[in-house]
């Protein structure tokens, strides 16, 4: 196994200034949905594989949305709405999930008093040492209505929603990087691509605070329930690299195979820098201990 990157190390690999503190990512990934009603938090209670129940202000909780067979169809982040008087839960996904999830989603409401809206909001991103800092700086000084959420990365990670656009004077993440801090840190993410692919558990959701196993039913609740207290789970997601593979490409859906061609994995995300390759895989557990070979380079666990 290697070692993850460094601040430092990443910085020089994406030939960023040497004493940059803090780096900004205006390139939008997901689109916000604002949910409201009387029976907005029951609703979505009974959809998601955490709980929606007793979410408390300023905290973002982690979930999946899955099919009745316990497949993801989408990843979901969301918190309470602090400027509403109305109680609104704010989903956060990815943005090329948000046509096809909301008209499946509204498929479920039926007489619930529920209501689902798409907010035509903008994000700005800002990652590294000083993100916090930089991040409440740029809250302040543009006004307005916004969200702040912290989010897992392998860097300090926020992110700031606001009703316009806004700019920052900070050097900007490399446009082909902004997946890297997730897939350092070891984040699943579940694009249009890979809908109803893998089970909340294949892609670490347990481990990631993103299942509550005590709670109520919900799509597909049967299946992930029945992995955790019966076992059978024979695919986990791990992060690697390949610092051979900087001339060729490594893309989304490639296969990893042992040294005698045999399929070991799935690749999930990745992403390059100057220096490696970097991926987020789903691997048969058991065979990580086994060479991985991507397009005839070594793939190296994290």
């Amino acid at each position: 196994m290697t070692s993850p990157l460094n601040w430092q190390e990443f910085i020089q690999q994406a030939d960023l200034p040497a004493d940059a503190g803090c780096l900004s990512n205006p390139h939008q990934q997901h689109a916000l949905v604002r949910v409201t009603g009387s029976d907005a938090e029951s609703f979505l209670h009974a959809q998601f594989s955490n709980a929606v129940t007793g979410l408390e202000s300023g905290e973002v909780r982690f979930a999946a949305w899955c099919n009745a067979k316990g497949r993801v169809w989408t990843l979901v982040r969301y918190w309470r709405d602090p400027n509403s008087q109305d109680d609104a839960i704010i989903l956060r996904m990815p943005a090329d999930q948000l046509e096809d999830t909301l008209k499946r989603l509204r498929m479920f409401v039926l007489r619930s008093d529920v209501q689902l809206e798409p907010l035509n909001w903008q994000a700005l991103q800002f990652l590294g040492p000083n993100a916090r800092l930089q991040a409440e700086q740029h809250r302040e000084n543009n006004g307005g209505t916004s969200f702040h959420i912290p989010l897992p990365a392998a860097w300090p990670l926020h992110e700031i929603w606001m009703s316009s656009a806004s700019k920052s004077d900070l050097p900007e993440l490399p446009k082909e990087l902004i997946a890297l801090p997730r897939i350092l840190a070891g984040i699943p993410e579940v694009l249009a691509e890979h809908r109803e692919e893998w089970i909340p558990q294949m892609l670490n959701l347990d481990k990631l605070d993103g299942i509550d196993f005590k709670k109520g039913c919900y799509p597909g609740q049967e299946i992930v329930a029945k992995l955790h207290f019966k076992g059978g789970l024979k695919q986990r997601m791990f992060v690697a690299s390949s610092v051979a593979a900087t001339e060729s490409t490594i893309s989304t859906n490639d296969v990893i195979t042992d040294n005698d061609g045999k399929k070991l994995g799935t690749i999930l995300e990745t992403t390059k820098t100057r220096h490696a390759h970097y991926v987020t895989a789903v691997i048969r557990l058991g065979a990580e201990s086994s060479p991985l070979q991507i397009k005839n380079h070594t793939l190296t666990l994290i």
